[in-house]
């Protein structure tokens, strides 16, 4: 039997109304630091070349390169592209270690 399988003996957890509201908040405010943040370029310098500001605390940025290097940065730069990402690793944490994954959760 694999890890997985013991894990998800009972099934997977039940995700509640709370769990779904925060996915949606988190979702939202971890996609656009990754993709807009002054605090995160330097992560997305390779891939990206900075060309002012896009408002206020957010950068615009052109995607640069090409290939791999043009894929990943057009995917980076962009919140909804990056939220689809951001929203599977949650839901894969509230599966796989739920408890952890709602500490950040006000009770």
């Amino acid at each position: 039997m694999t890890l997985t399988g013991r894990r998800l003996r009972g099934g997977p957890p039940a995700i509640g109304l709370t769990d779904l509201a925060l996915m949606t908040i988190t979702t939202h405010k971890v996609a656009r630091l990754i993709a807009k943040d002054p605090v995160t370029s330097p992560l997305r310098a390779p891939f990206t070349r900075h060309s002012g500001t896009a408002g206020p605390s957010e950068l615009a940025e052109e995607v640069r390169g090409r290939g791999v290097r043009h894929a990943v940065g057009e995917l980076i730069t962009c919140p909804f592209c990056t939220a689809q990402w951001v929203a599977t690793a949650y839901a894969a944490g509230l599966v796989f270690v739920p408890q952890a994954t709602r500490l950040p959760a006000p009770r």
